[in-house]
């Protein structure tokens, strides 16, 4: 019996041992020097050790197998693949890829902090943090299998870019050569230029009108809802919720809610942008002066277990890569042209604990929103 242990033990070691020589010598090679040793254990030896450590009766069998086929990786076939390839590594400059950071003109951001965090497809996980050179650049010595994620870049005059939700992956292996033959991955920051006075709010719906049919009024600038359910002054946003409930008793167990946005009075209205979320500054710099806005309402729709004559229907969130650009408080001379406005953003963020975020520039006719 042990005889036959032993020989399946060893079964194990040599196959897996081959399955990594082979997936080695296969792997694109990226310049680094001793590359397949430092991607760590192949998934063979991590796979026993994790079974083993999932279901411990398996472990007693599986555990050492994969300790052992780990130290045969990393001790006896990494090395020699890396020896053998140790020719052609030295003589490799680019075989990595390219971190590209440019402002909004498309110029280059020298100096510029990058931090990242670097997933290797082994227990070997690393960072990137790097200075970007007078290219604007950073060059990033790894290829086989890469992806980095929550990224963050920080210089002096500029807004800090950072992807703040975790979510956003950036995949090397998956990634095409530009021109050059390069892997290049651009990051546009936006430079600081001017700050206008603002006023920035959370827009949180009252709990108590959670499962209500109402409509409210918001101050912008004040950032809070009009009597009886704030302090607001100035009617600047309409919101108007329709909610359909199952049972009165029991709203949340089956509810459909419709929640819409417009604009309060004559010449105020919407623009819709795009918004990247990672940049430090939502939006434009500067909102349009005239011609586009239009009283249209945007709004979103949230449903949960509803069901029965009505049909099941999923939630419908506003695009978080949208916002809209706001005109507010239009006034209008005799001739009737618009003499004076104020202007802000509305922004629909994901995890900040509100529905909507408002930006209200306090200054009339100031379209520099920044």
């Amino acid at each position: 019996m042990k005889r036959w242990i032993s020989m399946v033990f060893v079964v194990v070691v040599l196959l897996s041992a081959t399955t990594k020589l082979f997936g080695a010598f296969d792997s694109p090679r990226s310049g680094e020097i001793f590359q397949t040793t430092r991607e760590g254990p192949g998934e063979v030896a991590l796979g026993l050790i994790y079974f083993g450590m999932v279901i411990p009766p398996l472990g007693i069998a599986t555990i050492p197998a994969g300790i052992a086929v780990a130290a045969v990786d990393e001790l006896v076939v990494s090395p020699v693949v890396d020896l053998v390839c140790l020719p052609y590594d030295l003589m490799q400059e680019r075989h990595g890829f390219v971190i590209r950071v440019r402002d909004a003109d498309g110029k280059p951001v020298e100096g510029a902090s990058f931090w990242s965090w670097l997933s290797t497809n082994s227990l070997l996980d690393d960072t990137i943090r790097e200075t970007t050179d007078e290219n604007g650049e950073i060059f990033v010595p790894k290829l086989n299998r890469v992806s980095f994620s929550r990224v963050e870049i920080r210089k002096s005059g500029f807004y800090d870019y950072r992807e703040h939700d975790g979510e956003q992956h950036h995949k090397v292996y998956e990634k095409d050569p530009d021109a050059d033959g390069r892997i290049v991955f651009d990051f546009t920051i936006k430079r600081k230029i001017r700050s206008v006075e603002k006023s920035e709010s959370k827009l949180e719906w009252p709990n108590a009108l959670l499962f209500k049919s109402v409509d409210l009024y918001y101050d912008c600038e004040l950032g809070d809802w009009l009597p009886p359910h704030g302090k607001g002054k100035t009617a600047d946003l309409l919101v108007s919720q329709k909610v359909e409930v199952k049972d009165d008793a029991k709203p949340r167990n089956a509810y459909r809610i419709v929640r819409e946005y417009s604009t309060v009075g004559a010449g105020n209205g919407f623009v819709a942008d795009d918004c990247n979320w990672y940049d430090g500054l939502h939006g434009r710099y500067e909102a349009p002066s005239s011609g586009e806005y239009a009283p249209s309402k945007v709004g979103w729709v949230s449903c949960w277990r509803w069901n029965g004559a009505i049909g099941s229907e999923g939630s419908q969130r506003i695009d978080r890569s949208k916002y809209m650009i706001l005109r507010l408080r239009t006034r209008f001379g005799e001739d009737g042209k618009i003499i004076s406005a104020h202007y802000g953003k509305l922004l629909f963020p994901t995890g900040w604990g509100c529905d909507a975020y408002t930006v209200f520039v306090r200054d009339e006719n100031e379209r520099w929103m920044e």
